[in-house]
Formats: structure tokens, C-alpha cells, sequence
């Protein structure tokens, strides 16, 4: 185990045994706030099952991510946001800390977090990688039970945020959520992680999810393991904003001055 891991480590026993989840379970949390840390780069394509023939490309590296989403694509170079139409004639940019939102979709990497925020439209890959925002999330939740769920031995735990959206997640013993269940206002939907990739470096990925919205209505998320790459070098060029053939550029930063 290298220096960052065992320091991260360290701060995570402290920061548990401080919180309302002492003896509970430590050994699981301590896992799911490390898993995040694992994954350094990573590229995939995946779709609905309404959109098999229409794919989107994800790509993160540390703090720079980009998602080519069909009629939009949106990136951050880490000093940049941008996004372009399909038509390639429309950009936006921006160095400011536009809405986190800007990412479009909520994709494969964050969708089995989605307790992890209140509102996950709102929801960052790097905020997963922040041991001070799991600092703050893990003091809002509560043990509930153990029991096996889709062939796993997990504990669940209960996170319940302001506006009455109340998540129970089904953490399983490496601490990779694989089922979680919101209730809003009475209804009810339910998100399933049915295939995971696990890397040697320690990170995991789902790759194949069911969601479950309040009618009963499901759906698919497909992740093409074909073109998962975990860890490995991605081309900086990837992330960077090309001008080429914009015929209009809106400048966020200079619009709001």
C-alpha cells in the first residue's frame, strides 16, 4: 500500500471514530470512500438500451473529464469548461465554476453515487475522490441492517437529506454500492448495479445497471467493456477545447462582467 493510501487510511479511521457510526461497520465505509481513490483515468462508451446504436463517450483523467453525449459535447481541461453542439458552429467556455451540471448525463461512474448527493444532477466524479465531502456525508448516515442482497453480503445504511429525499444503499463488502433505493414525497425508484469490473489497482466500475423509476417502469445502462480502459494514459487533447470551425463562442467569463 503506497504513502497517499495509508495516509487516507489514517484519516478515514479518525474521521469515523469521531462520527455516529462508531463500531459499526468501519471496516465497509472505510472501503467505500476508498474506492473512488483507486481510479485515476478512465475511458468507456455506454448507453441505454433505448440508445444502443447511439453510444457516449466518457473520459476522465484527475480533475479533467469529457463526455461526448450525441447532440452535445462537454469537457474540462482543468482550467476550462467547454461545450460544443453536434454541428461543431456552437461553443461555450468558461474557467469559472459553472454548475456541475454541465456534465450533461449522469454517467456510469457516478450513477451507483447518487445517495452521495442530494440532488445528483448536481453530482462530480471528483467530489467522490474528496475525503472531506465524504467526511460530511458519512456523518448524515445511519446503519440499518446486513443482508444479502443480489447474491452479495452488504450492509445497508440509511441517508436522509432536507428535502425529504431519504436514500437506503446497499454497500457490499469491498464498499461498492450496488443497490440503492430513494423515496421522495412517497414514491419510490430503485437503481441495481448488475455486473461490476474490478481492477487490480482496486478500483470498480459498474458496468451494467437497471433502474426502477416510481411507475415500474426499467431500463438499462450498458457499459461496453470493450472499450473500458482503467488507469491507463489518456491524450490530453481529448479534454482541450479546439476552436476550429466554431462560428460562435460564447465566453461565460467575460459575460458576466
Amino acid at each position: 500500500m503506497n504513502k497517499s493510501i495509508l495516509t487516507i487510511t489514517f484519516q478515514v479511521l479518525v474521521s469515523l471514530q469521531c462520527g455516529n457510526l462508531v463500531g459499526q461497520n468501519l471496516e465497509v465505509l472505510q472501503k467505500a470512500r476508498l474506492v473512488p481513490s483507486h481510479l485515476d483515468s478512465c475511458n468507456l462508451e455506454y448507453a441505454s438500451e433505448v440508445s444502443l446504436f447511439y453510444p457516449r463517450k466518457l473520459a476522465v483523467d484527475g480533475d479533467k473529464f469529457y463526455l461526448n453525449a450525441g447532440p452535445k459535447t462537454v469537457a474540462f481541461d482543468g482550467k476550462q469548461y467547454w461545450s460544443k453542439n453536434a454541428n461543431g458552429k456552437d461553443a461555450l467556455i468558461s474557467k469559472m465554476k459553472v454548475s456541475a451540471s454541465i456534465q450533461l448525463d449522469i454517467h456510469p461512474l457516478i450513477l451507483p453515487y447518487s445517495w452521495f448527493w442530494e440532488n445528483i444532477s448536481q453530482g462530480k466524479w471528483t467530489d467522490l475522490r474528496s475525503q472531506e465531502i465524504w467526511d460530511a456525508t458519512i456523518k448524515r448516515m445511519t446503519f440499518r441492517e446486513s443482508k444479502p442482497i443480489l447474491g452479495q453480503d452488504c450492509c445497508i445504511y440509511e441517508i436522509a437529506y432536507s428535502s425529504d429525499n431519504v436514500f437506503s444503499v446497499a454497500l457490499g463488502k469491498d464498499g461498492f454500492p450496488i443497490q440503492v433505493e430513494s423515496k421522495k414525497d412517497g414514491k419510490s425508484s430503485k437503481l441495481e448495479v448488475l455486473r461490476v469490473v474490478r481492477h487490480s489497482s482496486g478500483a470498480i466500475i459498474g458496468t451494467e445497471f437497471l433502474r426502477t423509476i416510481p411507475d415500474d417502469t426499467q431500463s438499462s445502462v450498458l457499459v461496453q467493456e470493450k472499450s473500458l480502459r482503467i488507469n491507463e494514459k489518456v491524450d490530453p487533447a481529448l479534454f482541450s477545447f479546439d476552436p476550429l470551425g466554431v462560428v460562435e463562442l460564447i465566453d461565460l467569463d467575460k459575460k458576466s462582467k
